[in-house]
């Protein structure tokens, strides 16, 4: 099938996912107008660098009840952004960056057997069950949400917002813990600008991705322990000086890597660490640690701080020496702090991100301020 076909046969498939809700007894359906961002900066000319985000998704699924505790889920997910771009460092400022356009988040069927064993077939967002810290989600910065050693490997990142790919997860759970797999194209869809198509497919032509994570909760403390392994076998369509970011360097090895998550939550107190660990002799970022602590007032509000520090592999400081040969420390640090209030389903969040060391570029200290509205229908 032609990548025409593909993504034809992929806009029929969330048609079908929202024709079928429309019929199903168990509806569940959502519209929401979310992520309505600005952000500015206070690094030198003030006022130059206001910029407005605008995200919007929506999503459809529903359920068929099988016999034996069994259950059918088909779900569809869909976005529009405005694309602008405020990342002057490597971990981002906003996890709603992307290129301005409508795009298929995620399309897919699942099958459910009495909530222990899963089996999720279609388009899929890897970060929707891998490196995903729930507490994170309450900040802004792109690294809380998934470590940038893993969102930065291969030539677009994985199957990730805002280019999703073709993939298979299995998941098994139990009262106390859980495993779960999954395999997905190593090359998610690419940008437009290069191809006029989505690029929906799944072989070893291209390379693929294969993560696996293993949870286990006791009382009120969670930890979590993920591996991966890619393939980038780009056969040389990305010469140098274009994109990726990578600039096709060593892009054809076997690259992997390992993170953990320690989490807890306690009474009106969240917590989490994060560290991670990827070949640096493939990827950008070879090192990270990062963490946050999110404090629940009384009232709907919640205060948070969080930190990420991401250190530059052997092949970044080889393309851009320059940036990291005169840093004793070739780490990149983000501090956040926000505050969320939330009421019914309006809420927002003025937000404050430091940066240290962007891009490598030493006492490059850069200062964000921002707020967040979301609505939600």
């Amino acid at each position: 099938m032609s990548t025409k076909g593909k993504s034809k046969l992929m806009k029929l498939i969330f048609l079908l996912v929202f024709c079928a809700s429309m019929y199903s007894s168990n509806l569940k359906a959502q519209i929401i107008y979310d992520h309505t961002e600005f952000n500015f900066t206070s690094h030198q000319e003030l006022w130059r660098h206001v910029i407005w985000l605008q995200y919007y998704e929506t999503s459809v699924s529903t359920i068929f009840n099988l016999s034996d505790n069994n259950k059918l889920k088909i779900y569809g997910s869909a976005f529009w952004v405005n694309g602008q771009s405020i990342a002057n460092n490597i971990q981002g400022i906003s996890n709603i960056e992307a290129n301005r356009g409508f795009e298929i988040l995620e399309s897919w069927v699942q099958f459910e057997s009495n909530s222990t064993f899963s089996l999720k077939f279609g388009v899929l967002d890897l970060n929707a069950q891998f490196d995903h810290i729930e507490s994170a989600d309450f900040f802004i910065n792109p690294s809380q949400g998934i470590g940038p050693d893993l969102s930065n490997t291969g030539l677009y990142g994985p199957s990730i917002f805002p280019y999703t790919s073709l993939g298979i997860e299995v998941n098994f759970a139990k009262k106390n813990w859980e495993l779960k797999s999954g395999i997905y194209d190593s090359n998610s869809r690419i940008i437009r600008k290069m191809y006029p198509e989505p690029n929906y497919k799944l072989n070893l032509d291209e390379g693929i991705l294969f993560v696996s994570e293993y949870s286990n909760k006791h009382k009120n403390i969670e930890s979590t322990f993920g591996g991966w392994a890619s393939t980038h076998n780009n056969n040389h369509k990305y010469p140098i000086g274009e994109p990726p970011l990578g600039f096709g360097i060593d892009l054809n090895k076997f690259s992997s890597g390992i993170y953990a998550h320690l989490y807890s939550n306690y009474k009106n107190i969240d917590w989490y660490l994060r560290v991670g660990y990827s070949n640096s002799n493939t990827e950008l970022i070879s090192k990270y640690i990062g963490g946050g602590i999110i404090y629940k007032l009384k009232d709907t509000s919640s205060l948070g701080v969080s930190f990420g520090s991401a250190g530059f592999s052997k092949l970044y400081k080889s393309i851009f020496d320059y940036r990291v040969q005169n840093s004793k420390h070739p780490y990149e640090h983000v501090i956040e702090l926000s505050f969320k209030t939330l009421e019914s389903r309006f809420s927002t969040q003025p937000n404050l991100q430091y940066i240290i060391n962007s891009k490598g570029y030493k006492n490059r200290n850069l200062l964000f301020y921002g707020i967040r509205v979301t609505i939600e229908i």
